[in-house]
């Protein structure tokens, strides 16, 4: 049986939230992806490390590959851009810094603040201060991030872990998030598979959507200079 690591839950406690995702920027090149399991309503941020690879026992929980392997693995859409062109929120660990080109951000020219968490400090630079809350490393023209150039474990690791939850793939086949359901306990996602058609027809749409909203915003701030 496959052993993995799945990231502890986050709490309402920033400090902890952190924490996990400074333990799991240290081992993100062995990301495998983010996991929605129906049967257990929860989202797993997936890793695989190689054998003899530290792994925090305060920040990972060890689990058979089996339970999630049925679940829905989130995906992004080329493009889209949602979670990075507004109000983006986007931000990177101290402990990534090095993974980035230098040419691309000169991170001490950027906001940050530090936090002590088990014994360690945590240093958090905002990425979100380009114009409307844009992260730095998104290119608006070309509705991607410019990290996508380099290897994907260069990215932030709230950027590989993160997801909107609306698109999926499983057993080969892709999925979109068509309404939430309430069971008597929890809000669960309801998912319903797509034919090819459906989904060129998505990102036609999405592509549509995305221009309207990148005219919207041109437009708002010629009107106000």
């Amino acid at each position: 049986m496959t052993k993995v690591y799945v990231l502890k839950e986050p709490t309402r406690e920033p400090e902890w939230n952190y924490f996990l995702l400074w333990e799991a920027a240290r081992i993100k090149k062995y990301y495998v992806g983010t996991y929605y399991v129906p049967r257990l309503n929860r989202l797993f941020a997936v890793f695989k490390p190689t054998p003899g690879t530290y792994v925090s026992d305060l920040a990972f929980e060890e689990m058979d590959f089996s339970i999630i392997r049925d679940g829905y693995k989130m995906i992004c859409i080329p493009g889209c851009g949602r979670c990075c062109e507004a109000n983006s929120g986007a931000f990177i660990l101290g402990n990534e810094v090095k993974l980035i080109p230098r040419k691309l951000a000169k991170f001490d020219q950027l906001p940050s603040f530090t936090l002590s968490v088990y014994g360690r400090k945590i240093k958090v630079y905002r990425l979100d201060v380009g114009p409307r809350g844009r992260c730095i490393f998104y290119d608006e023209e070309a509705g991607s991030c410019i990290l996508d150039r380099f290897e994907k474990y260069r990215k932030p690791v709230i950027c590989l872990i993160h997801y909107c939850t609306v698109f999926a793939e499983k057993n080969g086949e892709r999925y979109v998030k068509v309404s939430v359901k309430y069971d008597g306990r929890n809000y669960v996602p309801v998912y319903r598979r797509v034919s090819d058609d459906e989904w060129e027809d998505i990102l036609r749409n999405l592509h549509k959507w995305k221009m309207r909203r990148i005219i919207g915003y041109r437009k708002g701030f010629e009107g106000s200079r």
